[in-house]
């Protein structure tokens, strides 16, 4: 009986002696900050980078609407299993840059579709709608919309499932919001 209440006390004495060590060590840990990205501009005139500030969508802005299509046109050179699916989308970032106050407002939308595929040529039209409430175009703030697309390939098949190939890139910039409504149609060619 002895040794079993000398057991527990030095269990005790050992938990005891281990708990006091956990703060000593994690005092001594070191915080590392993380760098993170700072978004902004570079004067193309001096050289200066002028971060930009992010601030929240002006209510009193015209909302600028439209539709962007993206027709991709998917020329397939390679061999692909039976029953393979081709999945295209689009993503529109449309932002507004105030170089007086150093300050910016962002937007993006994004939407997909199935291709239609017949021989080695694939269709696929992206339709993708916005609403962004940008500030008006000056001399000191600057528009524009920018589209890039992604274009995946299925396998369908339950041999091997998953993504097979993929092709990805921008297709459209422009320097100006196009008019409320305005329906905007860009052809992109893809090879797979």
């Amino acid at each position: 009986m002895r040794r079993t209440v000398l057991a527990a006390m030095a269990a005790v004495s050992l938990g005891a002696g281990l708990m006091a060590s956990a703060p000593a060590s994690a005092q001594a840990s070191e915080v590392v900050p993380m760098n993170g990205k700072t978004f902004g501009y570079q004067d193309a005139s001096t050289g200066t980078f002028h971060p930009a500030q992010l601030v929240a969508p002006d209510v009193t802005a015209a909302l600028s609407t439209g539709t962007i299509t993206a027709t991709l046109t998917i020329k397939l050179a390679s061999a692909f299993p039976a029953g393979f699916k081709i999945v295209c989308s689009s993503a529109l970032v449309g932002q507004s840059v105030n170089t007086l106050v150093d300050t910016f407002t962002s937007f993006e939308e994004s939407t997909s579709s199935v291709a239609t595929v017949s021989g080695t040529t694939a269709t696929c039209t992206v339709r993708t709608p916005y609403a962004w409430a940008l500030p008006a175009a000056s001399s000191t703030v600057s528009n524009f919309v920018t589209g890039t697309y992604e274009v995946n390939v299925y396998n369908a098949g339950t041999a091997l499932p998953g993504l097979l190939r993929s092709s990805s890139g921008q297709y459209l910039h422009l320097k100006t919001i196009p008019a409320a409504g305005t329906v905007t149609t860009v052809p992109v060619s893809v090879t797979l």
